[in-house]
């Protein structure tokens, strides 16, 4: 794969979350879509009360944008398209009920687990019906492991452990989008080496939508 083609892909999903910025953020404001900041926290955490939150919406449209405009249509970038949708609804609908009702908390721990296990089925789905390799190896080496059909499973708990653990990370200023690109940087070194085109264009995108996104949630 021609690196230009990566490197345009950053380039365009962090000037699309730069311009979408200052479009989204004062509108959410104006409609009142401020955090709300759970009071048995540390008091220095109060002050972020009224903060616009579902800053989400911006990394998820600079990434799909940069993502359409890169990618070809193969079964690889339905799955990505699927994944990353599925679970970013998880998330708006989230962030929405806590606006809405103007809590802390919005959707339960059951209810998070329900969605998150319906969108790993459909995935998982879509990966059977492609004829997905079941085989995982360890990157750098030889060492691989074919996984048959205990492969979904594991599609199904990496897709939980990492939405939850970037769940978790969300929250603090900067934190996420700092680490997020970090780790989405490896992500398309590891699929450049691999060869998966469109895995490598999709983590590009992430990296740029990320970094847009941390200039306005700079501390």
């Amino acid at each position: 794969m021609d690196i230009k083609v990566i490197l345009l892909s950053i380039g365009a999903s962090f000037l699309l979350a730069v311009l979408l910025g200052p479009l989204f953020i004062p509108l959410l404001r104006r409609l009142k879509f401020g955090q709300q900041i759970r009071t048995d926290g540390p008091q220095s955490h109060l002050k972020k009360k009224g903060t616009p939150t579902m800053g989400g919406i911006i990394i998820m449209l600079a990434l799909l944008l940069s993502f359409l405009k890169f990618s070809e249509i193969t079964p690889e970038f339905w799955v990505l398209l699927i994944a990353s949708l599925g679970f970013g609804l998880i998330g708006f609908l989230d962030d929405y009920i806590k606006i809405v009702f103007k809590r802390s908390l919005g959707l339960t721990a059951k209810q998070k687990l329900i969605g998150q296990l319906i969108f790993s089925i459909i995935i998982c789905v879509l990966l059977y019906q492609m004829n997905h390799s079941t085989v995982v190896g360890i990157p750098s080496t030889t060492i691989q492991f074919d996984f048959g059909w205990f492969y979904y499973p594991f599609v199904v708990i990496m897709l939980f452990g990492t939405t939850n653990a970037v769940n978790f990370t969300d929250g603090v200023d900067g934190l996420l989008a700092g680490t997020g690109a970090i780790a989405f940087a490896a992500f398309t070194i590891l699929a450049l080496h691999a060869s998966e085109h469109e895995s490598a264009i999709f983590s590009a995108a992430m990296i740029g939508a990320l970094l847009g996104f941390l200039i306005f949630n700079a501390h």
